[in-house]
């Protein structure tokens, strides 16, 4: 029975991750549960980053929200969410590196953001 248990949580979280796209973006706006965010690319040519796009996203209510961590680590959660000040002071022009995880490919649901950076979270 044990075996059993184990394999089908292996499998659940398999599933999970599976079933998940992580998305390079620059976040320009959160009003409440609601980010705008403009995906990121790196363009090799002039060496600095581009910005599609703004799409509007809706943050999940369990949402992990993390400064990121050492290639791969967890990072440890941002205090007080998107109502920290990294994330009030994004502006189009100097707007808050992340990572978004986004549930089955939908851009419009934001179910983890981890911070890019070196901005001090207060």
């Amino acid at each position: 029975m044990r075996r059993f248990v184990l394999a089908m949580t292996v499998m659940a979280i398999t599933f999970t991750f599976a079933f998940s796209d992580t998305i390079n973006v620059g976040i320009v706006k959160v009003d409440g549960d609601k980010i705008t965010y403009k995906k990121a690319t790196f363009n090799k040519d002039t060496k600095k980053v581009e910005y599609g796009d703004a799409v509007v996203a809706t943050v999940k209510s369990d949402a992990k929200i993390t400064k990121g961590g050492k290639k791969g680590a967890p990072g440890a959660d941002v205090e007080g969410g998107l109502k920290n000040e990294v994330f009030t002071s994004a502006k189009d022009d100097a707007p808050v590196g992340a990572t978004l995880t986004t549930p089955d490919g939908d851009p419009k649901t934001v179910t983890a953001i981890a911070v890019k950076g070196k901005k001090k979270m207060q």
